[in-house]
């Protein structure tokens, strides 16, 4: 992304020098639309669709977004001078534990000159300022987060804690006696670990304990040779998790900025038109019509 005095819309070219009078002429980037501003335009570039410095490649819509916001930024005066960008470096040298030029090599290391990745940064922060300023969401009130909590009550599912045995048949003079009289503690039974499971992680096999009361036994199978035995020893009751008011502020904030910045952008989206310099422009680029 540029900002310059150009109109025009022509491939950008470097004209390579050789001994003899001819020269070649090398295409290097491309202009894909121009936004106008004040003192100067600022172009958008083929080479701004490529990934930055967080190396996210991005869409023409994306970086025309990008430039309408840096040019939003001058006509309010946001600008940043060179003594802020150079501090801004500073601190993220400190902040990284990078030399000049580690650094330097680093935005090599993605495609850009040392002067591009400032450019970059400084753009970035412009932004930013300009974000912070146009976007401001409201403070959540309690009502707005009791009223979002009852529209978003989280549960947490049942939970049931059953242990297995089996039993067997020739210990059990009569199982029916037993189950009739529920006196299982005439048994000696040896109970495999108890396990906890929600209703989803039960085996459908043994869903039918969601139907059992804390202590209850049931023969769930039986061969010639043996019973086996499923007892629920616990069971805790679907529940409304508590609410955590704390943490729908933050989600209600941070709706609430999406919501306004997509007004925002919409805004300028309105204000600042956008001449495209390419015939063909690729799908879900907004109508290139200006408009007032």
């Amino acid at each position: 992304m540029r900002r310059t005095l150009l109109t025009s819309c022509l491939p950008l070219v470097f004209m390579l020098s050789i001994t003899t009078l001819h020269a070649q002429r090398i295409v290097v980037d491309e202009m894909l639309a121009v936004i106008p501003a004040a003192p100067s335009n600022v172009i958008v570039l083929l080479s701004d669709t490529r990934p930055g410095l967080d190396e996210h490649e991005r869409t023409l819509e994306e970086a025309i977004t990008e430039a309408k916001l840096i040019v939003d930024a001058i006509r309010r005066h946001m600008t940043v001078d060179n003594e802020v960008l150079e501090a801004m470096i500073a601190s993220i040298q400190k902040r990284f534990g990078k030399t000049h030029d580690q650094l330097e090599a680093f935005f090599l290391e993605r495609g850009f000159t040392f002067e591009d990745g400032c450019e970059l940064l400084r753009n970035r922060k412009m932004i930013e300022d300009l974000i912070s300023t146009m976007v401001r969401p409201p403070e959540p009130t309690r009502d707005d987060i009791m009223a979002y909590y009852q529209d978003h009550i989280v549960y947490e599912d049942a939970r049931y804690t059953i242990r297995l045995a089996t039993i067997e048949r020739d210990l059990v003079p009569s199982i029916d006696d037993i189950i009739h009289r529920n006196a299982w503690s005439e048994l000696d039974i040896a109970w495999d670990d108890e396990e906890t499971y929600t209703e989803q992680e039960l085996h459908t096999a043994t869903r039918f304990v969601t139907d059992m009361q804390p202590g209850q036994i049931i023969v769930m199978g039986d061969t010639d040779d043996s019973y086996d035995l499923v007892q629920l020893v616990n069971r805790t009751e679907r529940r409304a998790l508590p609410i955590n008011e704390d943490a729908i502020a933050r989600t209600l904030k941070q709706e609430w900025f999406f919501r306004d910045m997509a007004v925002y952008q919409e805004k300028i989206s309105q204000q600042i038109p956008v001449y495209y310099c390419v015939s063909q422009l690729p799908s879900g680029t907004p109508d290139p019509t200006p408009k007032p």
